[in-house]
C-alpha cells in the first residue's frame, strides 16, 4: 500500500506561545460581547487560541494580544489586529464545555500590524506548532 504524504498547506510559520489577550466580537444570539483569551500559537497570518465563549465560524473579531517586549521580564505592548473566525473546536456550543479551540486568520493586516508581528515572531527560540 502505497504512503500518502501529508503536506503542510499553511505557507507561514506557526511558532507555539502563551499569550494572553481578549477578543470583541458579536454573538448572534448574545449581541456583542468581549472575552479573555488564551493564543496558543501564532504566525504572521493568524492566531489559535483558547477561549470560554463558542463563536460560529466566519465571525469577525477585534483581538488585543500582549506582546512580551524583548529583554524585559513584564513589559509587554498591546497590538490590536481584526480576525475571523475559521475553525471551532468543538464544532457546536456545548453546555458541558468550558473552553474552546478557535483558529483566527488575520485578512487584512496593515503594515505596521505585520512588522510588529513579524519582529516579536523572529525573537522567538519555539520551535513551529504542529496545531
Amino acid at each position: 500500500m502505497a504512503e500518502v504524504e501529508k503536506r503542510e498547506r499553511r505557507r507561514h510559520q506557526r511558532f507555539t506561545i502563551n499569550l494572553d489577550g481578549n477578543v470583541r466580537g458579536i454573538d448572534p444570539s448574545e449581541g456583542v460581547f468581549q472575552s479573555d483569551i488564551e493564543v496558543l500559537n501564532i504566525s504572521i497570518s493568524g492566531v489559535y487560541m483558547k477561549i470560554n465563549h463558542y463563536v460560529d465560524l466566519f465571525t469577525k473579531l477585534e483581538l488585543r494580544m500582549f506582546l512580551p517586549i524583548a529583554g524585559s521580564k513584564s513589559d509587554v505592548a498591546e497590538l490590536d489586529v481584526n480576525g475571523v473566525v475559521v475553525r471551532v473546536e468543538p464544532s457546536k456550543k456545548k453546555p458541558d464545555v468550558r473552553d474552546y479551540r478557535v483558529a483566527i486568520f488575520f485578512p487584512s493586516l496593515n503594515k505596521l500590524e505585520k512588522q510588529r508581528i513579524e519582529d516579536f515572531l523572529k525573537d522567538l527560540p519555539s520551535p513551529p506548532a504542529s496545531s
